[in-house]
């Protein structure tokens, strides 16, 4: 029996990494409404979130989307690496004005390393194209933007988009949360516990 190792990781990827993603993300949104962060570090860290959020979406959308070349290596390292320090301000940041727990940094474990990983797996797979973005390896950086079938079955494809519109969502009410605990509608009593 032959494996095709480069479809055997395509599959771990899509099948496996990019749904725990998608759960890790929404279990951190879980951590960070029972920490009710909308009285203490506000909408900043949502801001954030969102941010990162972004990121990652930039480099998931980018994969599904278009077919992989040179190009789309250099966005997803430059997402990648956009996402990294993004990560760094959301802890320092947080750090400074609540207390994190321990099932919090856990999660924040998780969403530290899967991008990694996800951007490893697409490396891995389209080494030449990875290697043309510094030109080596005898292949040409290829610039284009090509559209394709998307790699799964449509079913899959649009539950991992659904997927990823309720994680927006859910940020995106957590950042409403913080405008509002903001502009006055949280008891100030209330505002005081929570940032100590």
């Amino acid at each position: 029996m032959v494996i095709d190792t480069a479809e055997l990781a395509k599959n771990y990827l899509i099948y496996f990494i990019l749904p725990l993603w998608v759960i890790v993300g929404i279990i951190d949104w879980f951590c960070h409404r029972a920490a009710r962060i909308e009285y203490s570090a506000g909408p900043t860290e949502s801001v954030i979130h969102l941010s990162m959020l972004c990121q990652a979406g930039v480099a998931i959308l980018f994969g599904l989307y278009f077919e992989i070349n040179g190009l789309i290596v250099l966005i997803m390292l430059l997402a990648w690496a956009a996402h990294e320090v993004t990560g760094y301000w959301d802890l320092a940041y947080a750090n400074a004005h609540r207390r994190i727990t321990a099932v919090e940094q856990r999660v924040h474990d998780y969403l530290g390393v899967i991008p990694l990983l996800a951007l490893s797996f697409v490396v891995v797979t389209h080494w030449p194209a990875f290697l043309s973005i510094f030109g080596l390896g005898g292949v040409s950086f290829d610039r284009s933007l090509q559209l394709r079938t998307p790699p799964v079955e449509p079913v899959y494809f649009w539950f991992l988009m659904a997927a990823m519109a309720i994680n927006l969502l859910l940020y995106l009410q957590e950042l409403y949360r913080g405008i509002k605990a903001v502009r006055g509608h949280a008891h100030p009593m209330h505002l005081a516990e929570h940032s100590r």
